[in-house]
């Protein structure tokens, strides 16, 4: 079977499970499946109507030997959005992207049609760009004045970890900026860098691989990553779910093997200080000796060994240069 056919084929098999649960109102394929655009590692985005949010459902998970994100959306906040939103305006930011172009596969009562039909128009309208690009800057802003704040301090490696959250959300307003919607993570460097024509410049690749360091020797990352992945797993268990482990090492290319390396250890990188995120905004917890004893082979691979506050400097100066290209 084409790996197209048998991705859909597995897709529609999960869906399957949950249109026979009475508590799921409707069920919609989201993501690059949903738009007919996936690549054959693609996840399945599974968008769920519920009366009310189901706890037992996890978001991340692993279901059929695929890595399977559920986004569960309620019907009265369905309803009160139809109800109240005909002209783009900032209630559009609630709902993530992901359910942007979805394919319905079950919808009874027909609520996430209409939803998807007008969610669908209003998204690219020049309003709401506007408001997603000027959401993301700020965000991005308020990392690097974090940042700056970490330096004085003098915990510089925590913020590293500032930049990098801070710099992902550069990424996300340039492609708002640009009308173009977020493409997937596990393939983020690759199309920044085919993008630097259309951005016209590479200030924000630049910072991107310095950054986050990709300007290593590539078998020396994904060393580092596969030592640390007992730690990676720790972590992720103890704040992203008991799932998520398992749903990391499938659908975020675990074993380095589908071509895209350096987007992968990007993931990786960031998703590990999203998940640490809480700790970091009052103190240097990266820079603290019991972070560098308690995650030894992670210290290594998030870079923070043999980083010193002139490389961060360095960081800073390539962030304030992508941010006002």
């Amino acid at each position: 079977m084409h790996w197209k056919a048998k991705l859909y084929a597995t897709a529609n098999h999960i869906a399957a499970k949950y249109v026979s649960d009475p508590r799921v109102l409707g069920v919609a394929f989201g993501g690059s499946i949903g738009r007919g655009v996936a690549w054959k590692h693609s996840d399945l985005e599974l968008c769920l109507l519920v009366e009310e949010r189901i706890e037992e459902f996890q978001h991340f998970n692993v279901i059929e030997g695929m890595g399977v994100e559920i986004f569960q959306y309620t019907k009265p906040r369905l309803e009160n959005f139809l109800a109240q939103v005909n002209e783009p305006d900032e209630s559009v930011l609630e709902f993530r992207i992901q359910i942007y172009g979805c394919r319905i596969v079950y919808d009874p009562t027909n609520l996430l049609t209409t939803f998807k039909e007008r969610f669908d128009r209003i998204l690219f309208h020049e309003k709401v760009t506007h408001m997603k690009s000027t959401q993301a800057l700020g965000q991005a802003d308020t990392r690097l004045e974090k940042a700056r704040e970490m330096l004085e301090k003098g915990w510089f490696r925590t913020a590293i970890a500032h930049l990098r959250i801070g710099l992902n959300d550069l990424i996300l307003a340039t492609y708002w900026q640009h009308h173009m919607l977020p493409r997937s993570q596990n393939r983020t460097e690759y199309f920044l860098k085919k993008n630097i024509g259309v951005f016209g410049h590479d200030q924000l690749y630049r910072a991107f691989i310095r950054t986050f360091c990709l300007d290593q020797p590539l078998e020396q990352m994904k060393k580092r990553l596969f030592a640390s992945k007992s730690e990676i797993h720790i972590l992720a268990e103890s704040r992203m779910g008991s799932n998520s482990p398992h749903f990391f090492h499938t659908a975020v290319d675990g074993n380095l093997e589908w071509g895209y390396e350096k987007s992968i250890l990007y993931v990786y990188k960031y998703c590990l200080h999203r998940m640490q995120d809480s700790d970091l905004q009052v103190i240097g917890l990266l820079d603290e000796d019991v972070y560098s004893k308690q995650y030894v082979n992670l210290y290594r691979f998030l870079d923070l060994e043999e980083m010193n506050i002139q490389d961060v400097e360095e960081m800073v100066y390539l962030f304030e240069k992508a941010r006002h290209a």
